[in-house]
């Protein structure tokens, strides 16, 4: 039986993609330094993560994924890396059935975090991708009553199925939690105010406990995938083709279907393709609530030597001001051009 597994529970939108990428790319050169990420049997269509493996193992029923995942472990003959952002979501008696089910000596619980400002608006067009059809503004309202709901009830909230958003990204919660079911809890903060990608690939390692002066083939910095997020005309104008597709009776499995192809056959091709959307200005002051109010209570936690902070804790620090918005009339220009693509492809898919 391995003897530590390193155990990467996200959550979503916080460089998990980007890290996974670079597990996989860099499976021999892991292997070099003592460590396994797992690829036969066990990860996803995408070959990236092993969320279905992990989430399968965490159910009431653990299913062939689980058994596939545990045969693995055992196979195994250095420490272990697993990845699943969906882990982050879980409930406190199902990460309490994951790690029985893993049935590990030492699990290290390794938590990427990025500032709630933009997990915001990442969460919300992750959403939309997947055939939803809530407003950026209904997603925006749902966030902050969940939040009050969470407030009215401290004992019980993590065990409410519709939590998933806070579970995740509430990260002194998440670390708390988890400090029930791992011997290490570490949290690693992916950088606010740096261009140079390879600085959370090497804080993420770190957390792993390689040592890059002892390796450095591992430091050159994980690959960085093609860029697959969407602009905010993007974003706001596949809700509306997701609405439209929802009133004409397509499921939400086939609405998705429809919108990761408009990305990357309609978005994605296009060379100029606008700015990103951001937290709007109106919920930028709670944002910097909810933001320190995490950095107190995950502060707190690293000062008791309970939790490892990998990182600075001032990237999750929401900024003083909100960022510029662009322009309306832009916006709508860019929103009327994407339609008018969007309809020609859809009429020829037809």
């Amino acid at each position: 039986m391995i003897r530590r597994l390193y155990l990467h529970i996200g959550p979503r939108k916080s460089g998990t993609t980007y890290l996974q990428h670079g597990l996989v790319a860099s499976e021999a050169s892991l292997k070099s330094a003592g460590l396994t990420y797992p690829l036969r049997d066990v990860t996803g269509h995408l070959g990236l993560n092993h969320e279905a493996a992990l989430l399968d193992a965490a159910s009431l029923q653990p299913g062939y994924r689980a058994t596939a995942l545990r045969s693995a472990l055992d196979r195994a003959h250095t420490d272990v890396v697993l990845s699943g952002e969906a882990v982050a979501g879980l409930t406190p008696s199902a990460a309490k059935r994951l790690v029985a089910y893993l049935d590990v000596a030492e699990v290290h619980a390794v938590i990427t975090a990025r500032v709630i400002s933009r997990v915001l608006p990442s969460t919300w067009q992750q959403s939309v991708r997947n055939g939803r059809v809530a407003s950026f503004a209904t997603f925006l309202e749902d966030v902050r009553r969940k939040d009050e709901e969470r407030q009215a009830a401290p004992a019980s909230w993590q065990e409410d199925p519709t939590q998933d958003f806070w579970r995740s990204h509430a990260i002194a919660d998440l670390a708390e939690r988890w400090l029930g079911y791992a011997s290490r809890v570490s949290v690693v903060t992916v950088p606010a105010k740096t261009s140079a990608p390879n600085v959370l690939w090497r804080r993420f390692l770190g957390s792993l406990g390689v040592d890059l002066a002892r390796h450095p083939d591992l430091d050159a910095g994980a690959p960085v995938p093609q860029h697959e997020g969407i602009t905010a005309s993007e974003a706001l104008l596949l809700r509306e083709v997701m609405q439209q597709l929802a009133q004409a009776g397509l499921d939400v499995e086939d609405r998705g279907r429809w919108a990761r192809r408009l990305v990357s056959e309609v978005f994605q091709p296009r060379p100029v393709r606008g700015s990103r959307l951001t937290t709007p200005p109106d919920v930028w002051p709670i944002a910097q609530t909810w933001s320190q109010r995490d950095i107190v209570h995950l502060t707190a936690l690293v000062a008791e030597g309970h939790v490892t902070l990998i990182g600075d804790i001032e990237d999750l620090h929401v900024d003083p001001s909100p960022p510029s918005v662009e322009p309306n009339k832009e916006l709508a220009r860019e929103i009327a051009d994407l339609g008018g693509r969007c309809v020609a492809y859809l009429e020829a898919a037809r």
